[in-house]
């Protein structure tokens, strides 16, 4: 950070793996000195002094043997913000809360700084900060209440409030009107009430004996079609698996109409042989089938 200091030290190997400890005679160096200084002198030595915001490479040398790091240099952390603000979570949540921590610098800049920061909370009774490095920042919820949840880095800090609650208890859905409450396959119904959901998602439609053809879901009016070989029975909407209350509805179905003939037609023969004979069957009568090419007209 701008304006402070960081003292760095050289440790040595030898060729069989032998650690060498600490090397005093190393030379350092900074490829940017405007960025960072390092100084050599005796008592000083390997000390970083950050002179303005930018990245350098310091590097130690003894010899033909060197080795080097980067230093990033950045404006004065001046507030730190988390992420989601005011939070919710139920108890026995399935998902997890993960909260994110923000620097802001002097400069305007800003980076993210979740797993730099030291997680806390004010009442682990209600809430706690998991502690895990490889995923900081995680809530758990323990019980019904609020709590603080802070990170801080330095003398730097922020913090939200976090809000534990009791899940809330599924209601089913409620029908309060149906239009029309009668008609045929095809026949487009609106029903209109509340707790549909605002998606249809795993939401049903029964219209008379079978599911209808949702057309437009909302969480107060659904529209849908009858579909063809449903039966009078119900209007009903089903949402999250709870029904609801069920309306009568009634499909008219198409019956087959026959007209059937009781005489044949009076033919007059135009060329040979004689006129076809009629015979009666039940309430039918049957013409004989006639086999040659003989011409009638009717009249």
């Amino acid at each position: 950070m701008l304006g402070t200091t960081l003292p760095l030290v050289a440790t040595g190997m030898n060729a069989y793996g032998d650690n060498l400890g600490t090397l005093q005679s190393v030379t350092w160096n900074s490829s940017s000195p405007g960025v960072a200084s390092i100084s050599n002198a005796a008592g000083s030595a390997g000390i970083v002094n950050s002179l303005s915001v930018g990245t350098t490479t310091i590097t130690a040398s003894i010899g033909s043997v060197s080795a080097s790091t980067q230093i990033t240099v950045t404006a004065p952390l001046v507030s730190i913000a988390l992420s989601p603000s005011n939070p919710t979570i139920t108890t026995n949540s399935p998902q997890e809360l993960q909260l994110t921590a923000t620097g802001v610098y002097s400069d305007g800049s800003s980076l993210n700084l979740t797993a730099n920061v030291t997680w806390s909370t004010s009442n682990a009774s209600v809430a706690l900060v998991i502690p895990n490095s490889s995923y900081p920042g995680i809530v758990a919820p323990v019980a019904v209440g609020t709590a603080n949840i802070t990170a801080t880095l330095g003398s730097i800090s922020g913090s939200t409030p976090v809000t534990v609650t009791t899940p809330s208890v599924p209601v089913a859905p409620t029908v309060a009107s149906v239009s029309p409450t009668t008609g045929s396959a095809g026949t487009q119904v609106s029903l209109t009430g509340s707790g549909f959901g605002s998606l249809q998602g795993t939401g049903m439609i029964v219209l008379g004996t079978t599911l209808g053809t949702v057309v437009s879901w909302s969480d107060t009016q659904v529209f849908a079609t009858v579909n063809t070989g449903s039966m009078s029975g119900v209007a009903e909407v089903e949402q999250g698996g709870l029904p609801s209350n069920t309306v009568a509805f009634t499909v008219n179905t198409a019956e087959a109409e026959a007209t059937v003939a009781t005489t044949c037609p009076s033919l007059q023969l135009l060329t040979t042989p004689a006129a076809p004979l009629l015979s009666p069957h039940g309430s039918r009568v049957v013409c004989p089938e006639i086999d040659d090419l003989t011409t009638w007209r009717l009249e």
